[in-house]
C-alpha cells in the first residue's frame, strides 16, 4: 500500500522530502478518520450528530437524523482529503 501510495504521490511530481511529508500527512488523516469514526461504531454518527446538536450552531440544522450525518460524514472526509491533495508545498 505504502509503495502505491508513494508512486501516484511521485507521479504527481512530489520528491524528496515532501514526497514524504505528503505521504505522512495523508496516512496521518486517513488513519485518523477511520479511527474517529469507527472507533465508536456502531454509534459513531449519533454521538456526532449530538455533538453538532448541542452546538446549537445555525450549521448543525442540517443534519437532522442519522442518514443526513453520515452523508455528511462522508462529505467532510472528502473536502479534507481534497484539501490535501491539492496543497501544493512552499
Amino acid at each position: 500500500m505504502t509503495r502505491a501510495v508513494l508512486a501516484q504521490l511521485e507521479a504527481g511530481g512530489l520528491t524528496g522530502r515532501t514526497l514524504g511529508l505528503a505521504h505522512q500527512a495523508l496516512e496521518g488523516y486517513v488513519v485518523g478518520a477511520i479511527l474517529w469514526d469507527h472507533g465508536g461504531a456502531p454509534d459513531h454518527l449519533a454521538f456526532r450528530r449530538e455533538r453538532y446538536r448541542q452546538s446549537r450552531h445555525p450549521a448543525s440544522e442540517s443534519i437532522g437524523d442519522e442518514a443526513a450525518m453520515a452523508a455528511f460524514n462522508e462529505a467532510s472526509f472528502l473536502f479534507g482529503l481534497d484539501r490535501l491533495l491539492d496543497a501544493h508545498p512552499d
